[in-house]
């Protein structure tokens, strides 16, 4: 770096080979000194070029060499000479800005540089100019890595508290303030709270905590100073009370602390319209007093009372946006004059804008975290509410499980119905019957205590509405079973397939709410916001998943990792198939791969293909039951169809014909459409595959009929369905 000669002396030639020694060996700056105080022939030239001499100093010293200098020659300190380092009185000791220099570098020690240059900051960096002594913004070049520096410092803490202590401690080194307290603002209550004191910072060690009888847990003596900062000039100026927008006028610190504080354990809290902290807070404006004893709205009291002698002030908010977050008070400047100056504002602004949004950052992932902790809890609620009674559970285990035949109609023909069975218990154990039957329960080696828990529990997450409820999900699952019993399911998937499948089908409904997808976009519901597409399909999963996964209902708790994620993947697939829009996306393949007299691929999409065509013939499957509790079937979807239709009026939708109430009449012709587009597309696919089906197409067929008759004789004046 280049050092200033001074003019008289431009043609001597001795301190130009000087600064070239010391710019190539800094190291050789306690030489100098030694050489000096020696009276060498370079301490004769330092002595007569003071300047120079300043020069050198500020480009290399630090407080080690100063402090050695000065315990080592106590009569040089005390002599009448010239001092050896000139004080300049508008800027305040030099030693100051060695101080400041040495305080910001080992703030910044505690985080690796920014790149490899940043360890070591060259001299120029160091060195202030004589113009600009008063500002440290302009003081060194090294600010702005410093600054951010200190911001990722403050920014990788994840927590109010941990922002705030890094605030203190940053600050108070910063501005060489002997104390620092930071209050928050408490928008909600209109209160300032603190949880921390200057002594709770991590910018001290505990000997040095001890040491100083001065370290209180709290700064409070300064809360009482209102003072308005004029616009026009930096001076800032008292103001009487009249002048506030205080509801009441200032008040002393003893009464704030006896009337207006509250303590909450470590916490303190104070109106936020009182005192000098609740103005800049309210106003967002700084506040910087020069001599706090000469103001006549301090209060010395606590001073009197702690022995600490407050002298300067400066308190400055810490804003994210327009919104100020909280409020930074400094006391007592470490320098000489002893008074925070305009770029000491500048510096904390600066800096102010990082703390803000660490500040900011932390609050949001305080929020954050609460909310996580309150969805858990939720989940631990629902856990607990959606689960198995112990009462109930015992009911199924002491009681033996029927045999299918025992049960009305037949379990293994297609012709059952859950929706005939005399109870709900009568429901649950043909669940059971079924598991058994299939070997589920001997192949998976399922606990028949883990078997009855799950299926009581998913029993009870299925909401009481008329259609998509549990004795649906169990004649979906009837229709897998009776495929398999009936019709060589087994042929074309293996156990883990199967097992898929049959557990899909039972929770493929799970917490319907009785209104589809469209509902669900139309209304803006909190699912509709989760999930784009199939949404009600992706919650019954994530219902299914969350039951598997409950402590006591993993029915698939035995099986090795890779067969485990296998089933679940085919569970993911059933429930997902039973979303129409996925059928229809997938029919045009379905007829390419599933056509007559040939002989089906043995692909993996074909595999998947076929477990999506018994799962949609399942779901639709109340139209092949005989045609008195088909007809049964059919009021209960459309009761539920119209339920919705009236939330969409209310909406103020139009819904559509089979949703209104007021259109009845056209559920005949409407149930005939499903069957022609729908169902018995479908079911002649599957027909293909399994011949020994065939008979649900004539039941289908005689259905269709039924529905025309039906339709004929309700409604004589309509015109007849073709």
């Amino acid at each position: 770096p280049e050092m200033t000669s001074s003019p008289t002396n431009r043609s001597d030639p001795e301190p130009d080979r000087i600064k070239s020694f010391l710019v190539a060996n800094p190291h050789h700056l306690e030489t100098v000194f030694e050489e000096l105080l020696a009276e060498q022939h370079i301490g004769e030239l330092l002595k007569r070029r003071p300047d120079l001499l300043e020069t050198i100093i500020l480009n290399y010293a630090d407080l080690s060499i100063i402090d050695k200098w000065k315990s080592a020659n106590p009569r040089n300190r005390a002599s009448n000479s010239k001092p050896i380092l000139p004080s300049h009185d508008s800027s305040g000791d030099v030693r100051e800005y060695v101080r400041r220099f040495e305080s910001l570098q080992a703030l910044s020690t505690s985080l690796p540089p920014m790149n490899p240059r940043d360890s070591t900051l060259s001299s120029a960096e160091r060195v202030p100019s004589p113009q600009s002594t008063q500002s440290l913004v302009k003081l060194t070049k090294s600010n702005s890595e410093i600054l951010l520096r200190l911001a990722s410092s403050i920014s990788h803490q994840t927590c109010r508290e941990s922002v705030a202590k890094k605030i203190i401690s940053s600050a108070r080194r910063l501005l060489l303030a002997d104390r620092c307290s930071l209050f928050l603002v408490d928008h909600d209550r209109k209160e300032l709270y603190s949880t921390l004191g200057d002594s709770d910072s991590d910018s001290d060690s505990e000997e040095e905590k001890e040491m100083d009888p001065r370290q209180t847990k709290f700064h409070k003596n300064t809360d009482e100073v209102v003072l308005e900062r004029q616009e026009s000039s930096s001076s800032l100026q008292l103001i009487s009370p009249p002048a506030l927008s205080y509801s009441s006028p200032p008040v002393e610190v003893a009464e704030i602390s006896k009337k207006e504080k509250k303590t909450i354990g470590k916490e303190v809290r104070f109106d936020m319209h009182r005192g000098i902290a609740g103005y800049v807070a309210t106003t967002g404006r700084a506040v910087n007093i020069e001599n706090a004893y000469e103001s006549p709205w301090f209060n010395r009291s606590v001073d009197m009372e702690t022995g600490y002698r407050t002298r300067s002030l400066l308190c400055l908010p810490i804003s994210y946006g327009r919104r100020v977050l909280g409020v930074a008070q400094l006391v007592n400047k470490l320098s000489v004059p002893s008074i925070f100056t305009a770029d000491d504002e500048k510096l904390f602004s600066q800096f102010a804008v990082f703390c803000g949004i660490a500040l900011h950052k932390a609050i949001i992932l305080e929020r954050l975290v609460n909310e996580q902790q309150k969805h858990n809890l939720l989940l631990e609620m629902l856990s607990y509410h959606s689960q198995a009674t112990d009462e109930e559970l015992n009911e199924f285990l002491e009681l033996p499980v029927p045999e299918a035949h025992e049960f009305l109609g037949g379990l293994s023909s297609f012709a059952f119905d859950p929706h005939e069975l005399p109870n709900e218990a009568s429901v649950v154990f043909a669940t059971l019957r079924m598991f058994l039957d299939l070997g589920l329960v001997k192949r998976f080696s399922i606990p028949y205590e883990t078997l009855c828990r799950f299926i009581l529990t998913v029993r009870r997450n299925y909401r009481r509405v008329p259609y998509h409820n549990f004795q649906h999900a169990v004649t979906v699952a009837h229709f897998i079973y009776a495929l398999a019993q009936n019709c060589g399911l087994c042929s074309y998937v293996n156990d883990y397939q199967l097992a898929g499948l049959f557990v899909g089908a039972l929770c493929h409904d799970l917490d319907h709410r009785g209104t589809n997808n469209d509902y669900q976009r139309a209304a803006r519901t909190p699912l509709a916001a989760l999930y784009s597409t199939a949404i009600l399909e992706h919650h019954h999963l994530q219902f299914a998943a969350f039951i598997l996964t409950t402590p006591g209902h993993n029915i698939f708790a035995q099986l090795p990792r890779t067969e485990y994620r296998q089933v679940l993947e085919i569970i993911e697939q059933a429930i997902l198939a039973t979303d129409l829009a996925s059928h229809f996306n997938n029919l045009p393949r379905m007829r390419e791969i599933f056509k007559p007299d040939s002989v089906m691929d043995d692909s993996p999409e074909a595999a998947r293909l076929l477990r999506s065509l018994v799962m949609t013939c399942s779901d639709l499957s109340n139209l092949i039951k005989p045609w008195p509790l088909s007809l049964k079937l059919a009021v209960m979807v459309c009761d539920e169809f119209c339920s919705q239709g009236d939330k969409e009026k209310m909406m103020g939708r139009v819904p559509m014909d089979l949703m209104d109430r007021e259109k009845m009449d056209q559920m005949p012709r409407l149930q005939v459409g499903f069957i022609d587009h729908v169902s018995k597309p479908a079911l002649r696919l599957l027909v293909q595959i399994f011949p020994l089906s065939a008979p649900l197409l004539e039941v289908l067929e005689e259905n269709r009929s039924h529905w025309v008759e039906y339709h004929a004789q309700q409604y004589p004046d309509h015109p007849p369905i073709g």
